[in-house]
């Protein structure tokens, strides 16, 4: 359940009669509504550029797969009329036919429990892997070059961790699909949000604390991982620092772009990190 202001707008923050702000709201069944809650992290990129302080430009094929249609160019991500934007074209390069954009937090971002969401629109095109999702801030590889010697930070995947806050394929299935990654690399149970127009402007959301992990498209709930349900190893990643990705993949799960597909965009009008619940 939500309140919405006049314009539509989900609310996050009231105040009272007094004009004091309030904490919390909770509907008659006692799930909160909304919270008065601390932004650590924001980022609406009004440009004109990337903002090298929050992200670094993605160059290579390292994002998901090697087995992608598309590699990443630094060209094809860039800031337009206020949105992150990365542009996927039908192109042969590097031994791929098709180019696409991708940033990374790493290095940069290290956020431990709270509100995670972002305002994204995806391409509603057959071949379109869109992700918003996030990784362990101890992952080994540095990914900004892959044919550069990775800096070891850490452990390998799986150990570090995954959060999959959307995977969406907008052409295959208008949905969004939530996931997370035990300790040996096992899915932990992936979540399916109900239909969605997922190439229309939509808040993917990911509330992370200590006990839990649940997913959110427009403050709706599909899906919730509470880890008193798995073995301490399995979640031992989800109690340490993690860092945001986005990317726009090509092919494999986004399935196979139409001979007359030679575009796609993935857009993102703001990203941000809520400060943990307090009880």
């Amino acid at each position: 359940m939500s309140i919405y202001d006049a314009n539509g707008n989900v609310l996050r923050f009231a105040y009272d009669k007094n004009g004091d702000l309030l904490s919390s709201a909770y509907d008659l069944n006692g799930n909160r509504i909304f919270s008065s809650r601390e932004i650590v992290f924001e980022d609406d990129f009004n440009g004109p550029n990337l903002d090298e302080t929050k992200w670094t430009k993605v160059i290579g094929t390292w994002v998901a797969t090697q087995n992608n249609l598309n590699i990443y160019r630094e060209q094809n991500t860039t800031i337009e009329d206020s949105c992150l934007v990365f542009t996927a074209k039908k192109e042969d390069y590097a031994n791929k036919t098709w180019t696409s954009g991708a940033v990374t937090g790493q290095l940069k971002q290290n956020i431990l429990y709270g509100r995670i969401e972002a305002k994204i629109k995806f391409p509603n095109l057959v071949g379109a892997f869109g992700a918003f999702w996030m990784v362990g801030s101890n992952f080994w590889k540095e990914f900004v070059d892959d044919q550069s010697d990775p800096i070891n930070h850490g452990v390998v995947w799986p150990k570090c961790g995954e959060i999959d806050i959307d995977e969406t394929i907008p052409g295959n299935s208008n949905i969004a699909q939530a996931n997370l990654w035990n300790y040996s690399g096992s899915s932990m149970g992936g979540g399916r949000s109900g239909t969605l127009v997922s190439s229309l402007w939509h808040v993917y959301a990911c509330e992370w604390t200590p006990d839990y992990i649940a997913m959110f498209v427009d403050d709706v709930e599909y899906k919730r991982w509470t880890f008193s349900d798995y073995s301490s190893d399995a979640v031992q990643a989800y109690h340490l620092p993690f860092y945001i990705l986005l990317n726009l993949a090509i092919g494999t799960a986004g399935g196979t772009p139409s001979e007359s597909t030679t575009e796609m965009k993935m857009y993102v009008d703001w990203v941000k990190v809520y400060a943990p619940l307090t009880s």
